[in-house]
């Protein structure tokens, strides 16, 4: 298996992973039952479209795995562009410090995320990223 694959499929790991934390700790500090109150009346297809939203990055870990290299590298780059964009605008809504830690965190692991597949597609000539970053060819 090719090590950007992996890597790249560790970063959406490590986000939704981030994401998970985040609403641990939300629920545990009561924030969650305050950011509700203010909500008012969620309906069902407002769940669904939030666990649709939530699942994208769930999907990525398969996707960057499975997807053939080309459309892997757009795949990753427009999805992360996509959460990237969410996060920052998303970013002053929460007033606790910890999820604002914790979506700067995820921004982080997107940009990771954009920049591999970036320079995946710089490095053509030799069809692997270890030019340029030292990465083996696979284990």
């Amino acid at each position: 298996m090719d090590d950007r694959r992996i890597f790249l499929s560790g970063l959406w790991v490590a986000t939704v992973l981030t994401y998970l934390y985040g609403d641990v700790l939300r629920i545990m500090s009561g924030d969650a039952e305050r950011m509700m109150a203010g909500q008012g009346q969620l309906t069902q297809v407002m769940w669904l479209g939030m666990a649709a939203l939530m699942a994208i990055p769930i999907v990525m870990v398969f996707l960057s795995l499975a997807l053939p290299r080309r459309l892997n590298r757009w795949a990753n780059v427009i999805v992360a562009v996509f959460w990237f964009g969410l996060n920052l605008v998303g970013l002053p809504t929460y007033p606790s410090l910890y999820d604002q830690f914790l979506l700067a965190l995820s921004m982080g692991f997107k940009r990771a995320d954009r920049l591999v597949c970036m320079e995946v597609g710089r490095n053509r000539e030799c069809g692997h990223m270890r030019c340029r970053v030292g990465w083996s060819r696979g284990r």
